[in-house]
């Protein structure tokens, strides 16, 4: 550190520590005083490379750093959600209230929709994908191509999916 940056700093911190009880005194009186933001807006000037050599600057570069800190924690404050133990205490239980449906029948018309409506060819391409059969090992066990195969799929999830979908 150059010998005039380490005067200046010197020069900041004798500054800093006569002024301290009455910048804090100084900033109360305008608004609500931040403790983090104060000792972040000293850090800031402490390590700052561009410290005037004047003790008469000081007072204003410290209040316009420390309201430039204290605004950035307030900005992060309101991004940032604390909810103290009363909120999730109030928070309703998810399990009791939700009612549980018979999915066993709604597995049932699914299987009997399919059943019905696609070709046997769509059909056991459906149940081969299902039962976790490759693309590849589909289509060779039935002499199709990979493209059929994803067609044949696609076909049964999408019509099964528009029967069904408020069915949950």
């Amino acid at each position: 550190m150059p010998k005039r940056n380490l005067n200046e700093k010197m020069a900041f911190d004798k500054w800093f520590v006569m002024n301290y009880s009455r910048l804090k005194e100084k900033i109360g009186l305008v608004s609500i005083f931040d403790d983090d933001a104060f000792h972040d807006a000293y850090l800031t000037l402490a390590t700052s490379k561009d410290l005037p050599p004047v003790a008469e600057d000081y007072s204003k570069i410290f209040l316009t750093t420390y309201r430039q800190a204290s605004r950035r924690a307030l900005n992060e404050s309101y991004t940032i959600c604390h909810p103290d133990e009363l909120f999730f205490t109030l928070l309703p239980d998810i399990e009791e209230e939700k009612e549980e449906k018979d999915l066993t029948s709604l597995v049932k018309n699914i299987g009997k929709f399919i059943l019905n409506t696609f070709t046997s060819t769509q059909q056991t391409v459906f149940q081969m994908r299902v039962q976790g059969f490759s693309i590849r090992d589909t289509a060779d066990s039935l002499n199709l191509n990979d493209r059929q195969v994803r067609e044949n799929m696609d076909d049964v999830i999408c019509r099964t999916r528009k029967q069904f979908a408020f069915a949950i």
